[in-house]
């Protein structure tokens, strides 16, 4: 009776370790190639705590998303995100089109600093640029999005507009904001890129109408917003609050 009942455990537990194993790396396979994906569409170096799919719901799970800042910046960050739930079909990964029901993106913070002349922002603009104008096919994966939401959003701006003066340093919390089937000028779903773009020129207007800042600096965040929807081909704001 117990060798009948070892022979039926072993291939059972087996057969549980490989599920786990295979589940695991899935999971570090998906992590190395939306990190290596980003920063190829990006140019800018990123990181990547963790990525977890499951399977069961379809729900794809990422956890500290941090875009860093071009080099002779202060602070290390551009832009990161705490957490983002994507609900997606886990088959469409292996297509050139990932489907995406909803995107919900929780603690996103977008830093822009200002070193007088020149800013992160701008040059991480440039840095997209110089991307597709060495690769005009573009390489990566289309985002096919039903809906997109963001909370928890957060825009911190540090200004040194002066040689020699501290520089001033403001933390603008935005709204909650929603758009629905967010799309690239020509109708098509975003890659990565167009994406990144879409959402710095999103949350730049909406942080430009902000009451409490003064002028100069809604000015600033204004010609960010053109700069960034001339490159996205958008020529206002289509989010929902």
């Amino acid at each position: 009776m117990k060798r009948w009942f070892l022979c039926l455990c072993i291939p059972v537990a087996l057969l549980l370790i490989a599920f786990v194993v295979a589940h695991w790396g899935v999971n570090i396979m998906l992590r190395r190639g939306i990190r290596a994906g980003a920063e190829n569409a990006l140019g800018q170096k990123i990181t990547l705590d963790s990525a977890k799919l499951r399977w069961r719901t379809g729900i794809l799970v990422l956890n500290d998303f941090v875009l860093q800042n071009p080099a002779g910046y202060t602070l290390p960050n551009c832009l990161s995100i705490r957490h983002c739930d994507l609900d997606i079909y886990p088959m469409s990964l292996a297509t050139d089109t990932v489907n995406i029901d909803d995107i919900t993106i929780d603690g996103l913070q977008i830093v822009l600093e200002q070193d007088i002349i020149r800013n992160n922002i701008q040059e991480v603009l440039a840095g997209i640029k110089r991307i597709k104008a060495a690769h005009p096919t573009e390489h990566g994966k289309n985002l096919n999005i039903v809906h997109l939401r963001l909370t928890n959003t957060q825009l911190t701006i540090k200004l040194r507009l002066l040689p020699g003066v501290k520089p001033d340093v403001k933390n603008i919390a935005l709204p909650p904001l929603e758009f629905d089937h967010p799309v690239g000028a020509d109708g098509k779903p975003m890659r990565i890129g167009g994406l990144t773009t879409y959402l710095l020129e999103q949350l730049t207007r909406q942080a430009a109408v902000q009451p409490h800042l003064d002028t100069s600096l809604r000015l600033l965040l204004k010609n960010i917003a053109a700069a960034l929807a001339a490159e996205h081909g958008n020529s206002g704001p289509t989010s929902t609050p």
